[in-house]
């Protein structure tokens, strides 16, 4: 199993705050479905790696729909790398357009939907508690995957996982 990107002890004090420079992961100069889903196996997403692989096969293709998008693949690669916190298992469906859809369903009132869009953005929607009683909080929106994981971490969407034993 490959360890984490390396420090290269590059820093930059900016704002009061430490940015690392570390070695670009394997999936970031992937071209290959193949190499995605090598990458994805080897940072123990492989339930992930064969249901894309299954999407992947044009076998079970509907005359339709188009082909999964290799760029919506590595939105996706993106995105799991830095935001695990809801466990290696989403549901993954493939829209009639080729782009892939992400789903974590945690408990009634925790569901999280993520859309790799192209240009490293993702579009997101969840479904999460709220300070009401009986209510449910609902947010959307769509950016960057720096962006929208820093969101969803505000509204405690990456502490569901600790709430769910299949999540870890």
């Amino acid at each position: 199993m490959p360890s984490e990107p390396k420090n290269t002890a590059d820093t930059i004090a900016a704002n009061s705050a430490i940015a690392y420079f570390a070695e670009r992961p394997d999936w970031v100069d992937a071209t290959t479905f193949d190499g995605l889903f090598r990458s994805l196996k080897r940072r123990g997403f492989g339930a992930c790696a064969e249901r894309l692989a299954y999407l992947h096969s044009p076998e079970d293709m509907e005359d339709d729909e188009a082909p999964l998008s290799l760029e919506s693949v590595r939105g996706f690669v993106n995105f799991i790398n830095d935001f695990s916190d809801l466990g290696d298992r989403p549901m993954l469906g493939l829209a009639p357009s080729g782009d892939l859809s992400v789903e974590w369903r945690i408990a009634d009132d925790k569901h999280l939907g993520v859309w790799p869009l192209d240009g490293g953005h993702v579009a997101f929607a969840f479904i999460g508690p709220s300070d009401k009683p009986g209510e449910r909080s609902r947010f959307s929106g769509e950016g960057t995957i720096a962006k929208i994981i820093h969101t969803l971490r505000e509204h405690g969407v990456g502490k569901w996982g600790d709430f769910c034993s299949a999540c870890r």
